[in-house]
């Protein structure tokens, strides 16, 4: 069976359509979809998975990746780095065949 993890970063308050994306992930239950965002008390629920990490401690990572220095002071900014978000955070991406990238405003079909 083909492995797949979907990646998204996530700094601040979620959207108040998040309910309704954790629901479209739900529905596409062999995927593993981990959010890696500053909120806190968040609980694994079936194929969703959150890791706490702030800002500046995932701007270490993309900078472990990069020769020159690079910007982040703001969440928006995480946007210039997606190509390397499977890099950065290879100690999730190496346990699947693919990954992905993808922000919270893309509600999934089945």
């Amino acid at each position: 069976m083909t492995s797949i993890c979907m990646l998204v970063v996530w700094m601040g308050k979620f959207q108040n359509t998040f309910e309704l994306w954790k629901q479209s992930v739900f529905h596409n239950p062999t995927v593993d979809f981990y959010i890696i965002t500053d909120n806190e008390g968040l609980r694994d629920e079936a194929n969703l998975h959150f890791v706490h990490m702030t800002l500046p401690e995932a701007k270490q990572r993309f900078q472990a990746l990069i020769e020159f220095p690079i910007t982040l002071e703001t969440p928006y900014k995480v946007c210039d780095y997606k190509p390397l978000i499977g890099e950065a955070f290879a100690d999730i991406t190496e346990k699947y065949e693919f990954w992905g990238h993808m922000d919270l405003d893309l509600m999934l079909g089945d």
